[in-house]
């Protein structure tokens, strides 16, 4: 599928969401042979919607589909579909962000560490001028402290990672756990269905659910009633997962002893909200995932070239979901890709790998042999060879299944062994 012609439209009343003209530029250089526009306003936009066939928006609404007939692919840096909205008759792919775990594991850090560690205690003490050192013996450690993670999508599991370093024990709800036996950094999976089962025990328990009909109230009074005396809860999800009336009566009687809110189902949250006044909440306004990195983030689709993990990279996941979006996923037998990543390539460059795969299923032992033969410079390759074997998404477990390790020979990389990222 051919994509000639790019529309943008990324302003955002918040800074660190609007798309800054370094980041036109790495698209520029990533993309030399598709045309690139930046609308001026919304205006500006929707009159040049009907000539893009790739848009990249913050903002789409459900009847903005039939003024862009030409539209094969969407992108929005957006995790959730709340101002994104997938094509009804199915014709446009819609790519949503899936880099924001590395920032919103720290608000969620930050929120547990704000009620484990007493610092709202600290900083009282403080404006008071008093030494409360005894105020403290009942702090614990999050080494000792079972986490509980409902929504354990991509969201989850970077959080995950994090507590895990800590030394927490984590549970993760999903509704189809089984997907996701054997992952790193989670203890154990559960379905929803089981979750009443699994409250009683958790010390701390994180909401990650996406907001819609099916999530409303999904988080009902019979669960903060089953939950652990003197647990905390925390909402980096959507706001319409419980009811506020019974989130507050959990703080205000028990069974929780606080909650980190950065949801609501109402936002801005009103002035006259009783939550505002409750000295076991902590509140943050939807800004768990503001950061100066926000737009520059890597989003973990593969590793970064030479080690550089401050490499831009939403703009990175845009390039390459444009190269690769197309390509076939992996069947049995050989295959010849052809691609054409990296900033150094032109016009008639291809990158040609041939995997010998026949025997990688039924032989976990077999060693497949990749051969690469490009005219690129050296961190040109590395990003092809990266991108075509390990960043795209739709690829990435039918390789790991099938090809464990691979057998690179390569002028610049020599020859042995080359283990797949994890």
């Amino acid at each position: 599928m051919k994509i000639s012609n790019l529309l943008i439209h990324l302003h955002n009343n918040v800074d660190a969401f609007t798309l800054k003209p370094r980041h036109i530029e790495q698209i520029r250089e990533a993309l030399p042979e598709v045309f690139m526009s930046v609308a001026a306003s919304n205006s500006d936009f929707l009159d040049k919607l009907p000539d893009a066939d790739c848009a990249l928006v913050w903002v789409f609404k459900p009847e903005w589909y039939e003024r862009a007939p030409k539209l094969k692919l969407l992108f929005t840096p957006a995790a959730g579909r709340d101002w994104v909205a997938g094509d009804p008759s199915g014709r446009v792919r819609t790519f949503y962000g899936r880099f924001h775990g590395r920032i919103m594991r720290e608000s969620l850090l930050s929120m547990m560490l704000y009620f484990t560690r007493h610092l709202g205690t600290s900083r009282d003490a403080q404006h008071h001028r008093i030494w409360g050192r005894l105020e403290y013996i009942g702090r614990v450690s999050l080494f000792s402290q079972r986490v509980l993670i409902v929504g354990f999508g991509a969201l989850g599991q970077a959080m995950a990672e994090l507590l895990q370093a800590f030394g927490a024990h984590i549970t993760g709800v999903k509704r189809k756990p089984e997907e996701f036996a054997g992952k790193p950094y989670v203890n154990r999976m559960i379905s929803f269905d089981r979750l009443e089962e699994e409250l009683p025990h958790a010390d701390h328990v994180v909401l990650l659910l996406p907001g819609g009909t099916v999530t409303d109230g999904i988080f009902t009074a019979r669960h903060f009633s089953v939950m652990k005396p003197g647990s905390y809860l925390y909402n980096l999800g959507r706001g319409n997962c419980y009811r506020e009336e019974d989130l507050l009566l959990a703080l205000k009687n028990g069974p929780l002893a606080g909650a980190g809110l950065d949801v609501f189902a109402e936002e801005p949250l009103p002035p006259a909200s009783p939550l505002w006044a409750r000295q076991n909440v902590l509140i943050t306004p939807h800004s768990s995932a503001i950061s100066q990195e926000y737009i520059d983030l890597r989003s973990g689709w593969g590793p970064c070239r030479n080690g550089d993990r401050s490499a831009p990279a939403m703009t990175k996941q845009i390039t390459l979901s444009l190269r690769d979006f197309a390509l076939p996923a992996p069947r049995s037998g050989s295959i010849e890709a052809h691609s054409g990543y990296g900033s150094s390539a032109t016009d008639g460059q291809e990158i040609h790998v041939r995997v010998q795969k026949q025997r990688a299923q039924a032989d976990p032992s077999y060693q497949a042999e990749v051969t690469v033969s490009s005219q690129f410079e050296r961190d040109g390759y590395r990003r092809c060879l990266s991108g075509l074997l390990c960043r795209h998404h739709r690829w990435l477990p039918a390789w790991r299944q099938a090809l464990p390790e691979l057998s690179v020979n390569d002028p610049f990389l020599g020859s042995g062994q080359k283990r797949m990222p994890a």
